[in-house]
Protein backbone atom coordinates (compact mmCIF):
# COMPACT_ATOMS: atom_id res chain seq x y z
CA UNK A 1 0.00 0.00 0.00
CA UNK A 2 2.80 1.99 -0.68
CA UNK A 3 0.98 5.00 -2.71
CA UNK A 4 3.18 8.42 -2.43
CA UNK A 5 3.49 10.19 -5.41
CA UNK A 6 5.84 11.92 -7.22
CA UNK A 7 6.15 14.71 -4.79
CA UNK A 8 7.80 12.31 -2.50
CA UNK A 9 10.95 14.57 -2.34
CA UNK A 10 8.98 17.59 -1.35
CA UNK A 11 7.31 16.19 1.91
CA UNK A 12 7.92 18.47 4.99
CA UNK A 13 7.01 15.87 7.56
CA UNK A 14 7.08 12.20 7.82
CA UNK A 15 4.55 11.17 10.91
CA UNK A 16 5.58 7.62 12.27
CA UNK A 17 3.14 5.74 13.58
CA UNK A 18 4.08 2.13 15.03
CA UNK A 19 1.10 -0.43 15.34
CA UNK A 20 1.09 -3.76 17.03
CA UNK A 21 -2.78 -5.24 17.40
CA UNK A 22 -4.39 -1.71 18.33
CA UNK A 23 -7.96 -1.48 18.24
CA UNK A 24 -9.52 -0.56 14.85
CA UNK A 25 -11.41 2.74 16.65
CA UNK A 26 -8.40 3.61 18.42
CA UNK A 27 -6.19 3.65 15.11
CA UNK A 28 -9.10 5.57 13.14
CA UNK A 29 -9.21 8.53 15.78
CA UNK A 30 -5.43 8.49 15.57
CA UNK A 31 -5.16 8.96 12.14
CA UNK A 32 -8.11 10.81 12.00
CA UNK A 33 -7.22 13.55 14.42
CA UNK A 34 -3.60 13.76 11.73
CA UNK A 35 -5.79 14.09 8.57
CA UNK A 36 -8.11 16.93 10.69
CA UNK A 37 -4.66 18.99 11.67
CA UNK A 38 -3.64 22.30 10.24
CA UNK A 39 -1.15 20.18 7.95
CA UNK A 40 -0.99 23.25 4.92
CA UNK A 41 2.29 21.32 3.46
CA UNK A 42 3.03 17.77 1.96
CA UNK A 43 3.72 15.23 4.61
CA UNK A 44 3.29 11.62 4.68
CA UNK A 45 2.28 9.13 7.41
CA UNK A 46 4.50 6.16 7.79
CA UNK A 47 3.06 3.16 9.73
CA UNK A 48 4.80 0.30 10.58
CA UNK A 49 3.09 -2.77 11.58
CA UNK A 50 4.99 -4.78 14.13
CA UNK A 51 3.88 -7.92 12.66
CA UNK A 52 0.17 -7.86 14.63
CA UNK A 53 -1.51 -10.93 14.45
CA UNK A 54 -5.02 -8.80 13.33
CA UNK A 55 -5.16 -7.70 9.83
CA UNK A 56 -3.85 -3.79 10.38
CA UNK A 57 -4.09 -3.22 6.78
CA UNK A 58 -7.11 -4.24 6.32
CA UNK A 59 -7.98 -2.03 9.02
CA UNK A 60 -5.85 0.80 7.13
CA UNK A 61 -7.36 0.30 4.31
CA UNK A 62 -10.82 0.98 5.32
CA UNK A 63 -10.15 3.85 7.37
CA UNK A 64 -7.27 5.71 6.23
CA UNK A 65 -6.44 5.01 2.33
CA UNK A 66 -4.82 7.95 0.79
CA UNK A 67 -2.22 8.92 -1.32
CA UNK A 68 -0.09 10.42 2.03
CA UNK A 69 0.00 6.82 3.58
CA UNK A 70 2.60 4.72 3.34
CA UNK A 71 1.95 0.98 5.11
CA UNK A 72 5.26 -1.69 6.14
CA UNK A 73 4.79 -4.64 7.73
CA UNK A 74 7.46 -6.26 9.43
CA UNK A 75 8.15 -9.40 11.41
CA UNK A 76 7.47 -8.65 15.43
CA UNK A 77 10.17 -7.24 17.04
CA UNK A 78 9.09 -4.90 19.55
CA UNK A 79 8.42 -0.92 19.17
CA UNK A 80 11.95 0.37 18.70
CA UNK A 81 12.34 -1.86 15.40
CA UNK A 82 9.24 -0.73 14.41
CA UNK A 83 10.27 3.06 14.85
CA UNK A 84 13.79 2.49 13.33
CA UNK A 85 11.87 0.64 10.15
CA UNK A 86 10.35 3.85 10.10
CA UNK A 87 13.24 6.35 10.72
CA UNK A 88 14.56 4.53 7.41
CA UNK A 89 11.73 4.79 5.45
CA UNK A 90 10.76 8.19 6.50
CA UNK A 91 11.42 10.86 2.98
CA UNK A 92 10.36 14.23 5.09
CA UNK A 93 12.78 16.66 6.14
CA UNK A 94 11.41 16.31 9.37
CA UNK A 95 9.81 13.97 11.23
CA UNK A 96 7.77 13.05 14.45
CA UNK A 97 6.11 10.08 16.43
CA UNK A 98 3.38 9.43 17.07
CA UNK A 99 1.54 6.42 19.06
CA UNK A 100 -1.67 4.70 17.97
CA UNK A 101 -3.88 5.21 20.34
CA UNK A 102 -2.94 9.12 20.88
CA UNK A 103 -3.98 12.15 19.22
CA UNK A 104 -2.53 15.12 17.14
CA UNK A 105 -3.74 18.27 16.56
CA UNK A 106 -1.38 20.61 14.67
CA UNK A 107 -1.88 24.39 14.92
CA UNK A 108 -2.07 26.48 11.87
CA UNK A 109 1.70 28.05 13.18
CA UNK A 110 3.22 24.70 12.48
CA UNK A 111 4.11 25.10 8.79
CA UNK A 112 5.49 29.06 9.30
CA UNK A 113 7.97 27.05 12.19
CA UNK A 114 8.99 24.06 9.91
CA UNK A 115 9.87 26.50 7.28
CA UNK A 116 11.79 29.20 8.84
CA UNK A 117 13.34 26.31 11.61
CA UNK A 118 17.23 25.64 11.49
CA UNK A 119 17.12 23.83 14.94
CA UNK A 120 18.11 19.80 15.43
CA UNK A 121 14.70 19.34 17.60
CA UNK A 122 11.40 21.64 17.73
CA UNK A 123 9.43 20.91 21.38
CA UNK A 124 5.42 21.47 21.48
CA UNK A 125 2.91 21.44 23.92
CA UNK A 126 0.93 18.47 24.96
CA UNK A 127 -1.82 17.63 26.94
CA UNK A 128 -3.36 14.28 28.97
CA UNK A 129 -6.44 12.95 28.05
CA UNK A 130 -8.71 10.57 29.49
CA UNK A 131 -10.74 8.36 26.88
CA UNK A 132 -11.58 9.56 23.78
CA UNK A 133 -10.76 13.56 24.55
CA UNK A 134 -11.98 14.18 28.16
CA UNK A 135 -8.55 16.81 28.62
CA UNK A 136 -7.26 16.18 32.04
CA UNK A 137 -3.96 18.68 31.88
CA UNK A 138 -2.28 21.13 29.27
CA UNK A 139 1.41 21.29 29.57
CA UNK A 140 3.05 24.11 27.75
CA UNK A 141 6.48 23.90 27.61
CA UNK A 142 6.50 27.62 29.15
CA UNK A 143 4.78 26.34 32.09
CA UNK A 144 7.95 24.47 32.71
CA UNK A 145 10.98 26.52 31.36
CA UNK A 146 12.06 29.80 29.29
CA UNK A 147 14.13 28.84 26.30
CA UNK A 148 17.39 30.10 27.78
CA UNK A 149 17.14 27.65 30.79
CA UNK A 150 17.56 24.90 28.37
CA UNK A 151 21.07 22.85 28.07
CA UNK A 152 21.53 19.49 26.84
CA UNK A 153 22.63 18.26 30.43
CA UNK A 154 19.76 20.15 32.20
CA UNK A 155 16.97 18.35 29.79
CA UNK A 156 18.85 14.81 30.23
CA UNK A 157 18.82 15.41 34.59
CA UNK A 158 15.34 16.50 34.26
CA UNK A 159 14.48 13.35 32.12
CA UNK A 160 16.43 11.18 34.76
CA UNK A 161 14.45 13.03 37.50
CA UNK A 162 11.29 11.50 36.15
CA UNK A 163 10.13 10.59 39.49
CA UNK A 164 10.14 13.65 41.28
CA UNK A 165 6.78 15.04 41.03
CA UNK A 166 7.27 18.66 40.78
CA UNK A 167 10.83 19.48 38.20
CA UNK A 168 11.69 22.36 36.72
CA UNK A 169 11.17 20.52 33.13
CA UNK A 170 8.68 17.95 32.72
CA UNK A 171 10.77 14.60 33.13
CA UNK A 172 8.04 12.39 32.07
CA UNK A 173 7.77 14.19 28.71
CA UNK A 174 11.41 14.55 27.87
CA UNK A 175 11.65 10.60 27.75
CA UNK A 176 8.84 10.74 25.49
CA UNK A 177 9.23 10.24 21.64
CA UNK A 178 6.22 11.94 20.75
CA UNK A 179 5.27 15.94 21.27
CA UNK A 180 8.83 16.48 19.00
CA UNK A 181 9.72 17.17 16.06
CA UNK A 182 13.39 16.24 14.68
CA UNK A 183 15.23 17.38 11.82
CA UNK A 184 15.76 14.14 10.03
CA UNK A 185 19.09 14.56 8.88
CA UNK A 186 19.97 15.36 12.36
CA UNK A 187 19.01 11.67 13.32
CA UNK A 188 20.53 10.15 10.61
CA UNK A 189 23.99 12.07 10.69
CA UNK A 190 24.20 11.54 14.67
CA UNK A 191 23.08 7.57 13.58
CA UNK A 192 20.15 8.11 16.47
CA UNK A 193 17.94 4.95 16.62
CA UNK A 194 15.93 2.90 19.14
CA UNK A 195 17.75 0.76 21.20
CA UNK A 196 16.10 -3.14 20.20
CA UNK A 197 17.96 -4.42 22.99
CA UNK A 198 15.31 -2.22 25.24
CA UNK A 199 11.97 -3.62 25.84
CA UNK A 200 11.08 -0.84 28.71
CA UNK A 201 12.21 2.55 28.78
CA UNK A 202 13.96 2.68 25.42
CA UNK A 203 12.00 6.31 24.55
CA UNK A 204 13.89 8.07 27.36
CA UNK A 205 17.61 6.23 26.10
CA UNK A 206 16.37 7.95 22.76
CA UNK A 207 15.53 11.34 23.96
CA UNK A 208 18.60 11.47 26.24
CA UNK A 209 20.65 10.57 23.01
CA UNK A 210 19.33 13.46 21.09
CA UNK A 211 19.55 15.66 23.77
CA UNK A 212 23.28 15.11 23.90
CA UNK A 213 24.01 15.11 20.15
CA UNK A 214 21.56 18.41 19.49
CA UNK A 215 23.28 21.71 18.52
CA UNK A 216 19.86 23.45 19.07
CA UNK A 217 16.25 23.59 19.83
CA UNK A 218 13.22 25.62 19.39
CA UNK A 219 9.50 25.69 21.42
CA UNK A 220 6.60 26.50 19.58
CA UNK A 221 4.95 29.20 20.92
CA UNK A 222 1.63 28.08 21.36
CA UNK A 223 -0.76 27.38 24.78
CA UNK A 224 -2.58 24.71 22.78
CA UNK A 225 -1.95 21.06 23.05
CA UNK A 226 -0.69 20.00 19.90
CA UNK A 227 -0.29 16.31 20.88
CA UNK A 228 -2.89 13.87 23.13
CA UNK A 229 -1.31 11.53 25.55
CA UNK A 230 -4.08 8.79 26.03
CA UNK A 231 -3.40 8.11 29.99
CA UNK A 232 -3.63 4.50 30.75
CA UNK A 233 -7.02 3.99 32.98
CA UNK A 234 -6.66 0.10 33.81
CA UNK A 235 -6.14 1.31 37.55
CA UNK A 236 -4.17 -2.18 38.35
CA UNK A 237 -0.54 -3.00 39.44
CA UNK A 238 -0.32 -6.26 38.05
CA UNK A 239 2.07 -6.32 35.04
CA UNK A 240 3.31 -9.42 32.68
CA UNK A 241 6.39 -11.20 34.17
CA UNK A 242 9.48 -10.80 32.07
CA UNK A 243 12.38 -12.47 33.04
CA UNK A 244 15.07 -10.15 30.90
CA UNK A 245 13.52 -7.44 32.33
CA UNK A 246 16.41 -7.26 35.56
CA UNK A 247 19.11 -7.52 32.62
CA UNK A 248 17.39 -4.76 30.44
CA UNK A 249 17.20 -2.19 33.36
CA UNK A 250 20.84 -2.45 34.14
CA UNK A 251 21.85 -2.27 30.52
CA UNK A 252 19.52 1.34 30.47
CA UNK A 253 21.30 2.27 33.92
CA UNK A 254 24.75 1.64 32.58
CA UNK A 255 23.87 3.42 29.16
CA UNK A 256 22.39 6.57 30.97
CA UNK A 257 25.21 6.80 33.20
CA UNK A 258 27.76 6.54 30.54
CA UNK A 259 25.95 8.71 28.76
CA UNK A 260 25.46 11.40 31.68
CA UNK A 261 29.00 11.63 32.20
CA UNK A 262 29.96 12.49 28.84
CA UNK A 263 28.20 15.66 28.81
CA UNK A 264 29.62 18.73 29.73
CA UNK A 265 29.44 19.54 32.08
CA UNK A 266 28.50 15.77 33.38
CA UNK A 267 24.76 15.28 34.59
CA UNK A 268 24.37 16.11 38.64
CA UNK A 269 25.07 12.39 40.52
CA UNK A 270 21.80 13.15 42.54
CA UNK A 271 19.73 12.62 39.26
CA UNK A 272 21.80 9.72 39.08
CA UNK A 273 20.67 7.99 42.34
CA UNK A 274 16.90 9.48 41.41
CA UNK A 275 16.54 7.36 38.33
CA UNK A 276 18.39 4.12 40.07
CA UNK A 277 15.97 3.88 42.48
CA UNK A 278 13.03 4.57 39.87
CA UNK A 279 14.12 1.89 38.03
CA UNK A 280 14.30 -0.23 40.96
CA UNK A 281 11.29 0.06 42.69
CA UNK A 282 9.93 -0.27 38.84
CA UNK A 283 11.50 -4.02 39.30
CA UNK A 284 9.93 -4.49 42.29
CA UNK A 285 6.12 -3.76 40.66
CA UNK A 286 7.37 -5.87 37.29
CA UNK A 287 9.53 -8.48 38.85
CA UNK A 288 10.87 -8.92 42.41
CA UNK A 289 7.28 -8.37 43.42
CA UNK A 290 5.16 -9.48 41.02
CA UNK A 291 2.39 -11.61 41.50
CA UNK A 292 2.75 -13.13 38.13
CA UNK A 293 6.52 -14.03 39.38
CA UNK A 294 6.01 -18.01 40.06
CA UNK A 295 9.09 -17.91 42.13
CA UNK A 296 9.45 -18.69 45.90
CA UNK A 297 9.36 -15.71 48.30
CA UNK A 298 13.07 -16.74 48.86
CA UNK A 299 14.16 -16.77 45.36
CA UNK A 300 12.50 -13.35 44.56
CA UNK A 301 14.43 -11.74 48.03
CA UNK A 302 17.92 -13.55 46.69
CA UNK A 303 17.17 -11.51 43.36
CA UNK A 304 16.22 -8.35 44.76
CA UNK A 305 19.47 -8.60 46.69
CA UNK A 306 21.90 -9.45 44.36
CA UNK A 307 20.57 -6.63 42.28
CA UNK A 308 20.25 -3.70 44.94
CA UNK A 309 23.81 -5.41 45.79
CA UNK A 310 25.23 -5.06 42.74
CA UNK A 311 28.68 -3.01 42.40
CA UNK A 312 27.72 -1.55 39.96
CA UNK A 313 24.89 0.69 41.28
CA UNK A 314 26.19 0.37 45.08
CA UNK A 315 27.49 4.26 44.68
CA UNK A 316 23.79 5.24 43.65
CA UNK A 317 21.97 3.33 46.91
CA UNK A 318 22.94 6.20 49.26
CA UNK A 319 20.87 8.75 51.25
CA UNK A 320 19.40 10.63 48.55
CA UNK A 321 18.00 13.82 48.64
CA UNK A 322 14.06 13.47 47.46
CA UNK A 323 12.31 16.91 47.09
CA UNK A 324 9.34 17.10 45.37
CA UNK A 325 8.86 13.05 45.43
CA UNK A 326 5.93 11.79 46.44
CA UNK A 327 5.57 10.60 50.17
CA UNK A 328 4.59 7.16 48.58
CA UNK A 329 8.03 7.04 46.28
CA UNK A 330 10.06 8.41 49.34
CA UNK A 331 9.08 5.11 51.69
CA UNK A 332 9.51 3.11 48.92
CA UNK A 333 13.44 4.49 48.38
CA UNK A 334 14.20 4.30 52.02
CA UNK A 335 12.75 0.62 52.13
CA UNK A 336 14.86 -0.52 48.94
CA UNK A 337 18.30 1.69 49.96
CA UNK A 338 17.66 -0.13 53.38
CA UNK A 339 17.33 -3.61 51.59
CA UNK A 340 14.12 -4.81 53.21
CA UNK A 341 12.19 -7.20 50.97
CA UNK A 342 10.03 -8.36 53.16
CA UNK A 343 8.19 -4.93 53.93
CA UNK A 344 7.65 -4.44 49.98
CA UNK A 345 6.79 -7.73 49.50
CA UNK A 346 4.27 -6.97 51.65
CA UNK A 347 3.24 -3.72 50.55
CA UNK A 348 2.50 -4.77 46.75
CA UNK A 349 0.73 -7.79 47.87
CA UNK A 350 -1.22 -5.50 50.09
CA UNK A 351 -1.56 -3.17 47.15
CA UNK A 352 -2.65 -5.97 44.63
CA UNK A 353 -5.38 -7.49 47.13
CA UNK A 354 -6.98 -3.79 47.87
CA UNK A 355 -7.13 -3.49 43.83
CA UNK A 356 -8.83 -7.00 43.51
CA UNK A 357 -11.34 -5.19 46.23
CA UNK A 358 -12.14 -2.73 44.45
CA UNK A 359 -12.89 -4.35 41.21
CA UNK A 360 -15.30 -6.87 42.51
CA UNK A 361 -17.06 -3.73 43.89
Amino acid sequence: MNSMNSQENNVVLSIIIPVYNTPAELLSDCVASIKKSHLAFPYEIVMVDDGSTADIEGIVQSIAYGPELRFYRTENGGVSKARNVGIAKAVGQWLTFVDPDDLVRFQSNIAQCLSECQDDIIFFPYARIFDHDHIVKEYSMHDFVSESDLSPTRLVESLLRVSQDVVTIDGFYLGTPWGKIFRTRFLRDNNILFDVLLRKRQDALFCAQCYQAMASYRLIESDEAHYFYRIDHEGSITKKYNKQLVIIYRYLFEQMATLGQRLEPAVDSSALQLYCYDLTKELINLDFCNVNNPHSYAKRKKDFLAYREDPFFKGYYIKTPLKNVHVWKKILYILIRKKQFWLLNGIYLLRKTLDLIKRKK
